[in-house]
């Protein structure tokens, strides 16, 4: 019991925001992807 209750509160560790801008951005992050939402319909003129 003691073991569990010393992961509450607990967090991933991720890079901040201005880490992430200093790299060059090819593939959006899996965990960014919202696959259940739809995708909007970009028209190109």
């Amino acid at each position: 019991m003691e073991s569990e209750a010393s992961n509450v509160g607990s967090s991933l560790l991720v890079p901040s925001v201005q880490e992430l801008a200093k790299q060059p951005l090819s593939a959006i992050p899996y965990r960014y992807l919202r696959p259940e939402l739809e995708q909007d319909v970009i028209a190109r003129f």
